[in-house]
C-alpha cells in the first residue's frame, strides 16, 4: 500500500507544469499593446483576480512583465508582455475564456 502511494505521488509531482512547459503550447491569445508593460500587466492582473484567480504573480523581466497563476499541479496561466507583444498560455481544460477576455480588454 505504501508503495502505491509513493508511486502515485511521484506521478503527480512529475506532471507539474512549469512556465517553460506552457510556453511550448499553442498560445491561447496573442496581441500587441502600446500601453507600458507595468500598466498593461496591472490591468490584466486585476482582470484575472476579478475572474476568480486569487494568486496572480507579477514578475518584471528584462523587456517587460510576466504574469503567472499556479495551481496544485503547476502553472495554469501565463502571460508574457515583452516590448508590447503579448502572449498568453493556459492549460486550463475549460473556463479560460474569462481570462483571455481580461487580457484582450486591457490592450
Amino acid at each position: 500500500m505504501k508503495l502505491l502511494v509513493v508511486v502515485a505521488l511521484g506521478a503527480t509531482l512529475g506532471a507539474c507544469a512549469t512556465a517553460d512547459d506552457l510556453r511550448t503550447k499553442q498560445p491561447a491569445f496573442t496581441g500587441e499593446t502600446s500601453r507600458p508593460a507595468p500598466e498593461y500587466a496591472g490591468c490584466v492582473q486585476m482582470g484575472w483576480q476579478d475572474a476568480g484567480s486569487d494568486a496572480v504573480t507579477y514578475a518584471p523581466t528584462a523587456k517587460g512583465v510576466t504574469l503567472t497563476v499556479r495551481g496544485i499541479a503547476g502553472y495554469e496561466l501565463l502571460l508574457d508582455n515583452q516590448s508590447g507583444s503579448v502572449t498568453m498560455f493556459t492549460r486550463l481544460p475549460y473556463g479560460n475564456g474569462k481570462f483571455v477576455e481580461a487580457a484582450r480588454s486591457c490592450l
